[in-house]
């Protein structure tokens, strides 16, 4: 069986570089994708974490409302609280990110038919 989703948005926010307890760098960022069938425009914002390398190019090279196509595995966390209540959450964890555009103060995308996306 295959756990695997594509994703293809733009990052909410400039991403940061965070360092776990133990020493392992990893980036925690959400995009926004456009619903596929959506004639209104609407937006579905995603979490997802990427570790290493992988968080430190993105952070390196990517920055708020750059366009980013996401290869990732989804994974089921269960935690109990310290109520007793169990909490189900799905992770995106990404595998690879390609970037399809860098948008800083120098560039900006005027037309979104200029933006390379997948299948095009």
């Amino acid at each position: 069986m295959l756990n695997q989703v594509t994703l293809i948005g733009r990052l909410v926010r400039k991403p940061e570089l965070r360092t776990s307890e133990s020493g392992l760098e990893y980036l925690k960022a959400c995009i926004a994708v456009q619903s596929y069938k959506s004639k209104d425009g609407s937006v579905e914002f995603i979490d997802f974490t990427a570790f290493g390398k992988l968080a430190h190019n993105t952070v390196k090279y990517c920055d708020k409302g750059s366009m980013i196509n996401i290869v990732a595995s989804l994974s089921n966390n269960t935690y109990t609280d310290k109520n007793g209540v169990n909490h189900y959450q799905l992770s995106v964890i990404a595998n690879q990110i390609n970037f399809l555009s860098r948008v800083n103060k120098k560039e900006e995308i005027k037309d979104m038919d200029d933006v390379f996306t997948l299948g095009q």
